[in-house]
């Protein structure tokens, strides 16, 4: 791969990330590329885009509320049909079994060490920010 916008010696830009926000009141859609600061030398930084429902689309119906109203309307949209729970668990029901041990970690921490190492053969796990 090839940096564009990297001089010799400088560190390697900050990765770009997708981040969807779901539940929580908080609904919506940060992506933070990278970008080539103006000018002539060869220097990038993070810009955020965000998207956020309730500030562009205005306040929305709570998951159960609009569950319950499309149950009550008889709309099916949200709803499951049998066949296709029963296609589902025939697809994931082989990757539960056997059956994996559980990797304890500290509250607060990004996980077990056996995360990291899962990962490790392709790259490492970043730590998300939050965009202001």
């Amino acid at each position: 791969p090839r940096l564009l916008f990297a001089e010799p010696g400088t560190p390697a830009p900050h990765p770009n990330h997708l981040r969807l926000r779901l539940g929580g009141g908080n609904e919506g859609i940060e992506l933070s590329l990278e970008a080539k600061v103006p000018g002539e030398t060869m220097a990038t930084r993070p810009v955020p885009l965000a998207f956020s429902y309730e500030h562009s689309l205005g306040e929305q119906a709570e998951a159960y509320e609009r569950l319950l109203f499309d149950a009550i309307e008889g709309r099916q949209a949200l709803f499951a049909r049998q066949d296709g729970v029963e296609e589902c668990w025939r697809i994931v029901e082989p990757v539960l079994h056997p059956i994996r041990p559980v990797h304890g970690y500290a509250s607060g921490s990004w996980g077990p060490v056996a995360a990291d190492e899962l990962i490790s053969p392709v790259g490492a796990w970043h730590e998300p920010e939050t965009l202001a």
